[in-house]
């Protein structure tokens, strides 16, 4: 058994109490600058984080897929399902039907839906980054990036769009998997290799937050600081209510004042 990394565990321990931390003051976000531009600072990076910690731990096992991701998608799908129908009591006649509901993601399950997709990229990632070294890596990461602009071009369904667009960070993970785990035993031994890219990061989500901070309002004032995953947010909640199935929606932002 391969040696467990710490600094794996670190860093998802760190995006956990982020997107606890970020859902909470969601709510709050409209009326506080502050807490509005520090929301727009964890979702910034939180999921992709999420997504190349899932690459670095990720091996290829179709057993496993079956056992352990595909079984508790349904489970999970099935269980939400319920609830849906008996809490909620919504009508599945308007968003597709009860298969529909049962194979469409809800809400956060996306993204164990996103998971089964990517763990049946392994082989070939591997494959570059094993075979090739340093340059199949390279190739490779390319290609996930290709892959992610390009499916953000199509009106997938199925959540698919996010399968797409976080797949280079998941992508990241599995290709640079040798490279980081040497960075990471190197800062282990070295004080300044730790420190040197922490003061960066603080010094540049330090600007990032003055910057969103000092905006004078974010959604209604700046079209510039509309963040993509609010909009995707929004596009959600359009479809759930309306039955828009093959219908791409596009949002044109604008300024006041525009």
């Amino acid at each position: 058994m391969a040696p467990r990394r710490d600094y794996i565990d670190e860093l998802k321990g760190l995006g956990i109490l982020l997107v606890v931390f970020g859902h909470f003051m969601e709510q709050y976000r409209m009326n506080y600058p502050f807490v509005s531009a520090t929301f727009f600072c964890i979702y910034a990076f939180h999921m992709a984080l999420f997504c190349a910690c899932s690459g670095l731990v990720a091996r290829f096992n179709p057993r496993k897929l079956v056992t352990q991701q595909l079984w508790l998608y349904f489970l999970g799908q099935s269980l939400m399902l319920v609830f849906r129908a008996v809490v909620l009591r919504e009508d599945f006649a308007e968003s597709g039907g009860v298969l529909a509901a049962l194979l469409l993601p809800w809400r956060h399950m996306w993204y164990l839906y996103a998971l089964i997709f990517w763990h049946l990229t392994l082989p070939l990632l591997c494959l570059l980054r094993d075979r090739l070294g340093l340059a199949g890596s390279c190739l490779g990461m390319a290609l996930a990036v290709a892959v992610g602009l390009a499916g953000g071009l199509i009106d997938w369904p199925f959540m698919l769009v996010r399968v797409f667009a976080f797949f280079p960070f998941y992508a990241f993970g599995v290709l640079f998997r040798p490279q980081l785990d040497t960075l990471a035993a190197f800062a282990a031994q070295n004080r300044a290799a730790r420190l040197l890219p922490a003061a960066g990061l603080a010094v540049g989500y330090g600007l990032y937050f003055i910057r969103v901070f000092c905006s004078e309002t974010i959604l209604d004032n700046s079209a510039e600081l509309f963040h993509f995953s609010y909009q995707r947010y929004l596009e959600n909640q359009i479809r759930e209510t309306y039955d828009l199935t093959g219908t791409p929606i596009r949002m044109m932002i604008r300024e006041r004042g525009d």
